[in-house]
C-alpha cells in the first residue's frame, strides 16, 4: 500500500459523493463514512461537468443521508480527522501525476464559501490513504460546521496546484478516462479511524450502477445530448408512467429539445440487485416539472434495468408507474 504525501492546494470548489454508507448514531458514534464513490471519469465527462469542468459532483442518494446536520455537537466532527482513501483501479499509462480536491460545500458557507482538502498526488494504479486534521485544509474556517453540508466536489488535476485541471492539459490523454474508488470517512476528535467501517456493504457493480443512476437523474435536469447517449444502450425501451414508450432517439430527443423538462429531481428508497450481467433499481422518483412552462410536480415509482457489457453498464429499459391514491395514503 502506498502512501500520499499531504499536497494543500488553493482550488476551484468542487464536490462528491458515494455509498457503502452506515447509518450514523449522532449521540455515540465516533466515525461515519460521508461518501463511498466508484466511478469512471472520462475527458468527455470534464469537458460537460457543470458548472464547473474537471468536476465530480456527489450530492443526493451519493452523500450518506444521515450525516449529522450539527457538525460540531453532540460528536464534534469538526475537530477531528477524515480519512481519505482513494483506490485508482485505471490509470492511462505514463505516471503523469495526478490529484483529486475534495470540497465540501456547505449549506451556509462565510468568507470563502467552502473548504477543501485533497487525494495527494498519485502516479500509478493503488490504494492511497492518509488521515487529515479537520482544522489544517484550506478555507476550512469558510465552513459553518453547524449547519452540516450539502454535498462535495470532487476536481481531478494534475500536480502543479491551485488551476491545474486536468481537461485543459493538451495531454490530456494522460489523465483520462480513469476510474477510481474515493471514500472520506469521518472521525470525531479524540477518536482513531476504525478500517472495518468501511467494509463494502455494496458491490463494486452495486456501485457503479449506483453512480450512473445518480448521472441519469443529473442529466435529466440538465440534459446533454453526449452524454444521455453515451448511458443508454441501442435497444433502449423507455416507459413513462402516461403509458408511452419511447426508443433511445426518443429518449434523448424528448430531454435534449425540451418536451420533458426537470428542475429538480429527488429519488428516494432506492435497491439495487445485481442478477448476473443485469441490475435491477427500483426507487420513487419526486421532483419538479416545467413542462410547456408550466409548473409542476411528479411523484412516481421507477423500475430500471442496467445491463453489463463489454465491462460497461447500460440502461436497457425503464418504466415509470403512477402511485396509487390508497398508497400515497399510507406513504
Amino acid at each position: 500500500m502506498k502512501r500520499f504525501s499531504l499536497f494543500l492546494f488553493f482550488i476551484i470548489p468542487v464536490t462528491v459523493w458515494a455509498q457503502s454508507v452506515k447509518s450514523v448514531d449522532k449521540t455515540s458514534n465516533k466515525q461515519f463514512v460521508l461518501f463511498d464513490a466508484l466511478f469512471t471519469y472520462t475527458k468527455y465527462d470534464a469537458d460537460h461537468s457543470t458548472p464547473s469542468k474537471s468536476h465530480y459532483y456527489v450530492k443526493g442518494n451519493l452523500l450518506n443521508p444521515d450525516r449529522p446536520k450539527d457538525w460540531t455537537s453532540p460528536v464534534d466532527f469538526r475537530n477531528g480527522t477524515v480519512h481519505l482513501r482513494v483506490e485508482v483501479l485505471e490509470k492511462p499509462p505514463g505516471n503523469e501525476p495526478t490529484t483529486w480536491s475534495l470540497c465540501y460545500i456547505p449549506n451556509k458557507g462565510q468568507k470563502n464559501g467552502y473548504g477543501c482538502t485533497n487525494t495527494g498526488v498519485y502516479t500509478e494504479e493503488g490504494v492511497y490513504e492518509k488521515d487529515v486534521p479537520m482544522t489544517s485544509f484550506w478555507e476550512n474556517e469558510s465552513i459553518i460546521w453547524t449547519e452540516g453540508v450539502r454535498q462535495m466536489d470532487l476536481v481531478i488535476k494534475d500536480n502543479s496546484g491551485g488551476q491545474g485541471h486536468a481537461h485543459k492539459r493538451e495531454d490530456h490523454e494522460k489523465f483520462f478516462p480513469t476510474k477510481v474508488r474515493i471514500s472520506m470517512i469521518q472521525v470525531a476528535a479524540g477518536a482513531t479511524y476504525d478500517p472495518s467501517w468501511l467494509q463494502a456493504t455494496k458491490s463494486t457493480d452495486e456501485l457503479e450502477v449506483e453512480a450512473l443512476v445518480e448521472k441519469l437523474r443529473q442529466l435529466m435536469i440538465k440534459p446533454d445530448k453526449g452524454g444521455l447517449e453515451s448511458l443508454v444502450a441501442e435497444e433502449l425501451s423507455y416507459g413513462h408512467s402516461s403509458g408511452m414508450i419511447e426508443n433511445k432517439e426518443q429518449f434523448v430527443k424528448e430531454f435534449v429539445d425540451g418536451h420533458s423538462v426537470f428542475t429538480d429531481i429527488r429519488l428516494e428508497n432506492q435497491t439495487i440487485k445485481i442478477a448476473g450481467d443485469n441490475a435491477i433499481v427500483r426507487h420513487r422518483l419526486v421532483g419538479d416539472t416545467f413542462n410547456n412552462k408550466t409548473p409542476g410536480k411528479a411523484d412516481i415509482v421507477i423500475l430500471l434495468v442496467w445491463q453489463k457489457r463489454d465491462g460497461q453498464w447500460k440502461l436497457l429499459a425503464r418504466q415509470a408507474a403512477k402511485i396509487p391514491a390508497e398508497y400515497m395514503k399510507k406513504s
